[in-house]
């Protein structure tokens, strides 16, 4: 059984129960169960009040980053019966959802009509429970060469519609238009492509049935996929003198993210254009990243991570032993980026570095050791050395500058000097290029590097390998790129 037909039927069974609550409560409950389908970040709220003109069954909430939206629910046996008058014209301040327990069904006139009240609402959107459970049905693409071996390729056009349909979706959404919607959606995807044709049908068919906010995070995310799996010699090709930054910009949802990353990181022909994962950078940040710990387990992020090192910032950089890596064949898997315990980390032959923007989630761990200063001097050769704790023998020196400097000469004139075997704890380094201005404590006990503010990931990153994990030193290049070239 469909899930149109099994709301459908549940819809059925609670309109028969006798006692006024018990269809109060069974409708709802199959109302809700079938918003939660289409979008499960949701978090439904259930008012007191049932069918009322004014007040709402029910009240969607999500949360996108540090905001909350809602939209309230109103149900309605039929919408034929509830367009009429000014109830529309009366609900519309709030951005309501009106659906209908009954299919958005009458002859072509009836339609019509209804079409033309919602359209006095534009923010409103009118539909049927049948039409919904349409829509929320999986998203997947069956094409007649996958018929005989059951492959079923995802449409992430689709599910981005899925996710977009509460949030955003505005005017009369029959079982038609619903239909048109999630055939454009599919059509527009060839050969595991997106054809550029196909998508200008669906974004015209789009265009009617969401807000302008929605229309253009649907358009943002079918740019991304069309790039992202465009030319792999030529990523704009198909988009003559488009620029990266001439595309829609804006902040990426949780829900975008979920649907867009797994896709893009899980395709062998996606395109490898440094360009196109600086674009999708642009609208994420690390925390974002963060929460999809569990949709890109095991993934290798590299694509995505490297070409945005210098923009993406955090605070505090960890290092601990790879717990993959073999000691007796001193071999590890590749090297590679990847969310593990809800962090981002980088492996690197026998280290893996975490890096995070709350120093409290890295707490420092006690199993490092004091190091000589002749075995750190030349790792540290290339930062600025605002300040070390020298400790001796015979003595203890702390050098440091009063106003921002190199103190490595003086460091330098004074064990030339001075017959002691130094052992150094901690240093205060900073970058030399685009993070000179910020200084970073890197504690060789506790393994850690922590910026005094965040600087981007691939400083703290570089300072994690190299000086913390100086005694085992590894080229960091193949997880870096290019950010060791400026």
């Amino acid at each position: 059984m469909s899930l149109q037909e099994e709301i459908n039927a549940t819809v059925r069974t609670a309109l028969l129960y006798e006692r006024p609550d018990d269809i109060v409560a069974g409708v709802k409950s199959a109302v809700a169960r079938e918003l939660n389908a289409l979008s499960p970040d949701a978090h439904l709220v259930f008012t007191t009040y049932y069918n009322h003109t004014y007040m709402p069954d029910m009240i969607l909430e999500w949360r996108e980053g540090k905001t909350r939206r809602d939209r309230p629910v109103f149900i309605r046996n039929s919408v034929a019966l509830t367009i009429t008058g000014e109830d529309l014209t009366e609900l519309a301040a709030g951005d309501p959802i009106v659906l209908s327990l009954s299919d958005s069904s009458g002859t072509a006139e009836e339609l019509d009509e209804i079409r033309s009240q919602a359209a006095s609402a534009p923010s409103v959107l009118v539909t049927d429970v049948s039409t919904v459970a349409q829509i929320a049905e999986p998203a997947i693409v069956i094409r007649p060469e996958e018929l005989a071996n059951g492959v079923r390729a995802r449409s992430p056009l689709l599910e981005l519609v899925q996710a977009n349909l509460l949030r955003g979706g505005r005017g009369l959404l029959d079982q038609t238009s619903a239909h048109r919607l999630t055939l454009d959606s599919q059509l527009a995807e060839e050969d595991g492509r997106l054809n550029a044709l196909a998508l200008e049908r669906f974004d015209e068919t789009a265009g009617a049935l969401f807000t302008n906010e929605a229309l253009l995070r649907l358009r943002r995310a079918s740019s991304v996929l069309h790039l992202g799996l465009g030319s792999q010699d030529a990523v704009s090709a198909d988009l003559p003198g488009m620029d990266y930054w001439e595309l829609p910009q804006g902040v990426l949802s949780e829900a975008e993210l979920r649907i867009l990353l797994p896709f893009l990181l899980g395709r062998s022909d996606v395109t490898r254009d440094p360009s196109f994962w600086t674009y999708i950078g642009s609208m994420m940040d690390l925390e974002m990243l963060e929460t999809l710990w569990t949709d890109l387990a095991g993934v290798d992020l590299g694509l995505l991570v490297i070409p945005n090192l210098r923009t993406w910032t955090a605070k505090r950089a960890l290092l601990v032993v790879n717990g993959d890596y073999d000691k007796e064949t001193q071999t590890s898997p590749d090297n590679f980026w990847q969310l593990k315990s809800r962090l981002l980390c980088a492996n690197l032959g026998p280290w893996r570095v975490f890096l995070s923007r709350d120093a409290r989630r890295l707490p420092g761990k006690p199993d490092g050791i004091a190091s000589s200063w002749t075995d750190l001097a030349s790792p540290v050769t290339g930062y600025i050395l605002d300040s070390v704790d020298l400790r001796g023998l015979a003595r203890r020196i702390l050098v440091s500058a009063e106003q921002s400097g190199d103190v490595k000469g003086d460091v330098a004139a004074i064990t030339a000097t001075l017959d002691d075997e130094f052992q150094v704890t901690n240093v205060s380094v900073r970058e030399t290029g685009s993070d000179s201005g910020v200084a970073v404590a890197v504690d060789l006990l506790e393994m850690t590097a922590t910026a005094r503010r965040e600087v981007n990931l691939g400083t703290l990153a570089r300072m994690a390998f190299e000086l913390v994990g100086h005694r085992r030193p590894m080229d960091p290049s193949s997880l870096l790129g290019d950010f060791n070239s400026v």
